[in-house]
């Protein structure tokens, strides 16, 4: 899993629940992995991710992101896992972004 964090000075509080978060989701998996970029995603389309998970993004750090992971099969919602039409539909300039790999591909042998 990936999960990509911000500091937020201007807001002491978020960032104060966005670590509790990420705090909660890492004593339940078993390893986190960030570059915060979009090699994340790569990664998480060639599924040596479970998921990439970011909360503070930008609508323009996503609108690349979310074409790699739904062009690969992927799945790419907000949190609350509502599916995004497009990221220009997007209702704020800030963001978050839950991103599922695609299904992995079975071979026959």
């Amino acid at each position: 899993m990936s999960y990509g964090i911000d500091g937020h000075q201007e807001d002491l509080e978020f960032t104060k629940k966005e670590c509790a978060l990420l705090a909660e989701i890492i004593l339940n998996i078993r390893n986190l992995r960030t570059s915060n970029s979009v090699f994340d995603t790569g990664i998480l389309v060639k599924g040596g991710y479970g998921a990439y998970l970011n909360r503070t993004s930008k609508v323009w750090d996503n609108v690349a992101q979310q074409i790699i992971v739904e062009e690969a099969g992927g799945v790419y919602t907000d949190f609350s896992e509502k599916k995004l039409i497009t990221p220009i539909s997007w209702p704020t300039p800030s963001a978050t972004s839950l991103s599922a790999p695609p299904p992995p591909k079975f071979t026959n042998s």
